[in-house]
Formats: C-alpha cells, sequence, structure tokens
C-alpha cells in the first residue's frame, strides 16, 4: 500500500510589530523637540517656550503650571525640560550638566524626557538630590512613560507618524469638531436675530472647514496655492493689517480658524493683525489677553493641528510657524 503523503506544515509568518519606543527613536532629534514640545502643552504646561541650543545643539524647553492650593489661589510652577533621544540610558553627568543653567533660570523642576531611561546610577543620584529638597527637583520622562501618554493622544501620534490605524487621523480632530458643535448650539439662537453672520457662526465656519481640510490630508503644516493666505480672498473685514507685504507664506483654513475663534471668545468688533517675515516668520493679533475667556483649548487644538507655536504676550496673542525639520 503507497504511502499517503503528509502535507507540508505550512509556516506561519508572523508580522513583527514596531515598538511605539521605536517608532520614537526613529524621528529626528529636531521632531523629537518638537513632539516633547507638543506633548508639554498638550498635558497643561502652559507658556511653553524655547530656549537657546545647548551645548550639545538641542533645544531647551521652559514653562509654568499652575498648582492651586485649598483656598483656590494658584502660583507657578516652572519647569525646565530636556530632551534625550537617546537608545542608551542617560547618565548622571548628563543630567548633572544641565542642574545649574535650571537653577539660574529659577526653575522649579528639570523634567529629562528621553526615548530610553535614566542609568541605575543616574536614579541613585537623582533620587538624593530629591530628597535633599535641593531645586530644581528632578523628574524623569522615560520612553514607557511618553508612550503611555501618546497612546491617549491620537492627534500627536497622528502628525509625528507614529500611528497604526487609519482611524487615528480621524479621531485627532474630535477634540476640535465637539468645540465646534458646542458653538453651534449657540449659533442657532443667535442668526435669528442677527441679519449678518455673528462671530459665533464665522467661527464654526471656519473651523468646520479647516478640520474638513486637515483630515483631507492638508492643513498640518504645509499650504499649496489653494490654501495659501491670500489677503483680498480670505481675511475678514474685521481684520485690520497695514503691511500687507510682510504678510508671507500662511495657511488661510488654520488662520481663519485661530482668528475666528480669538474674536468669539474675546467679543472683539475689529481685530488687528502684524504680520512679520521673518524667520521663523510669525504674526501678532492684537487682543486684550483677560479678554479670551476659554479660547485656550480651541487655540491649543487649531495651533498644533497647523504646526504652529502660540502665546499670550502683553499685546496680544503671537502665533509662529514653526518649521518642520
Amino acid at each position: 500500500m503507497a504511502k499517503v503523503a503528509k502535507p507540508a506544515k505550512r509556516r506561519l509568518r508572523t508580522r513583527r510589530s514596531i515598538r511605539p519606543v521605536d517608532q520614537l527613536r526613529r524621528l529626528s532629534p529636531r521632531a523629537f523637540e518638537n513632539l516633547i514640545y507638543d506633548l508639554l502643552i498638550r498635558r497643561g504646561l502652559g507658556n511653553v517656550k524655547w530656549r537657546t541650543p545647548g551645548a550639545d545643539g538641542g533645544r531647551d524647553i521652559e514653562g509654568e503650571f499652575a498648582v492651586y492650593d485649598f483656598s483656590g489661589a494658584t502660583r507657578p510652577e516652572r519647569w525646565y525640560v530636556e530632551c534625550k533621544r537617546y537608545r542608551s540610558a542617560v547618565d548622571w553627568p548628563t543630567v548633572h550638566g544641565k542642574l545649574a543653567y535650571a537653577h539660574n533660570q529659577g526653575a522649579d523642576y528639570l523634567l529629562i524626557a528621553t526615548t530610553s531611561s535614566l542609568s541605575p546610577a543616574a536614579r541613585d543620584e537623582v533620587s538624593l538630590w530629591n530628597r535633599t529638597q535641593r531645586r530644581p527637583a528632578i523628574r524623569e520622562w522615560g520612553g514607557v512613560e511618553i508612550e503611555r501618554y501618546l497612546s491617549a493622544d491620537p492627534l500627536l501620534t497622528e502628525k509625528y507618524g507614529l500611528s497604526v490605524t487609519k482611524r487615528d487621523r480621524e479621531v485627532a480632530a474630535v477634540p476640535l469638531l465637539t468645540t465646534v458643535t458646542k458653538v453651534m448650539h449657540q449659533v442657532y439662537g443667535e442668526s435669528y436675530l442677527q441679519g449678518e453672520p455673528t462671530p459665533a457662526l464665522e467661527f464654526a465656519a471656519a473651523a468646520s472647514e479647516y478640520a474638513a481640510n486637515w483630515l483631507n490630508g492638508r492643513g498640518s503644516g504645509t499650504w499649496d496655492s489653494h490654501s495659501r493666505l491670500d489677503v483680498d480672498r480670505d481675511l475678514y473685514p474685521w481684520c485690520q493689517n497695514d503691511k500687507q507685504d510682510t504678510i508671507g507664506a500662511w495657511d488661510a483654513y488654520a488662520l481663519r480658524a485661530t482668528l475666528t475663534a480669538v474674536r468669539f471668545f474675546s467679543d472683539m468688533d475689529l481685530i488687528k493683525l502684524t504680520f512679520s517675515r521673518g524667520n521663523p516668520q510669525s504674526v501678532l493679533i492684537h487682543v486684550t489677553p483677560g479678554s479670551l475667556g476659554n479660547a485656550d483649548r480651541a487655540l491649543s487644538v487649531i495651533c498644533t493641528m497647523a504646526n504652529w507655536e502660540w502665546s499670550v504676550l502683553p499685546r496680544g496673542i503671537k502665533i509662529i510657524a514653526r518649521a518642520n525639520t
């Protein structure tokens, strides 16, 4: 009787998934710094700004975090952040080298944000430093912590190419669309009382237009012939700009969403703009900072999507177009 050949065993091929921390390490040093900058803002750090590049060529970050006590009073904590896109552990001399500068800047905390972790020896020294209650206190964001924070923030995972599903881009726009939905409840009541578009209606229209373009792959810090700002076509009648030759290249959809958000939350009739074509280019939106109300969340989402930096100054809000490379 002839033997029946047994079917050959099929070798199961498993697709090796790339760990998020490995994806972080594939980012350029500048992209990793930008990611940490955005993550700090998204997690509540205020007045975030870059410091002069250090001896290693990296850009340092500083910001403030409001701490509330039982009475409701607040005090700002100054945070100094050092970004280290390392594969090997961060040693104590590297950490210690940043302490003097952070101390001279009056920082309360020095945060080491790294794709790896502190070495065991560095952890021992950090614990000793913190136990003596010296300032600045040292904190760590290791690769594991950064992964965890990013897993809850699809906007940043999509922006920096760390997404694992195609739905991440849609989910990333949800915060902005949620804000627009809330505004629309007010639009219906106001539109019956006035014969021209209200600030709420203009903001809802501009924000939804930008969200739609962002979802289609435009408006993420780049612009084309269609989306580039044209003064006569895109700026509103209530925008005043005296130096039109210094405007530079801006994404029209993102800027319209920003301007209408500022006008809606500040309740101003006219808004003056001052453009600068420096490197980087910027625009100052003249508005009383105390009148902005709840504009922070809307501006945070819009500027993160557009790859812009924004800060509140005594003269108004300054928007800076961040370089992608």
